[in-house]
C-alpha cells in the first residue's frame, strides 16, 4: 500500500492511531499534521479506501468475536431461567425477549432495505 510521507508524519501512522480509537484531531496532532491535511488526504480515493478497508476489517473482527460469545451468553441465560431467585429468572427472561425482538427488527430492516434496493426507492433515515 502506498503511504504519503510528509515532513511531519505518514498517512499510515494516522490510520494506525485512529484504529486504536484515537480521535482524528488527536491523531493529527500526534503525527504532526494539520486536520486540513488529513481531510485533504481523505479526498484521495486510495487513502479513503484504505481507511474504509481497515474500518470494515475492525467491524468484521468485532462481529465475529460477538457472534462467538453469543452461545455462551444464551447458555448462561438459559441456566438463569432455572435459578431459584425469581429476580434472576425475570432478568434472564427479559433479556432473552429483548434479544429476540432485536433480531426480528434487524430482519425487518434487512428485508426493507432489500425491497428498497429492488424497487429503487430511497428513504430518509431520521435517526
Amino acid at each position: 500500500m502506498k503511504h504519503e510521507f510528509t515532513k511531519y508524519g505518514t498517512r499510515s501512522q494516522v490510520i494506525q492511531l485512529m484504529l486504536t480509537g484515537v480521535p482524528v484531531g488527536d491523531a493529527c496532532d500526534q503525527v504532526g499534521i494539520t486536520r486540513e491535511a488529513y481531510y485533504r488526504w481523505l479526498k484521495d480515493p486510495d487513502f479513503h479506501n484504505e481507511i474504509e478497508w481497515h474500518r470494515s476489517e475492525m467491524r468484521n473482527a468485532f462481529k465475529c468475536k460477538l457472534e462467538s460469545t453469543m452461545g455462551k451468553v444464551f447458555e448462561t441465560l438459559a441456566q438463569d431461567l432455572d435459578d431459584p431467585d425469581w429476580k434472576c429468572r425475570h432478568s434472564a427472561s427479559r433479556l432473552l425477549i429483548e434479544a429476540l425482538a432485536a433480531q426480528k427488527l434487524t430482519d425487518i430492516e434487512s428485508k426493507l432495505a432489500q425491497l428498497e434496493s429492488d424497487s429503487g426507492i430511497q428513504t430518509i433515515n431520521i435517526n
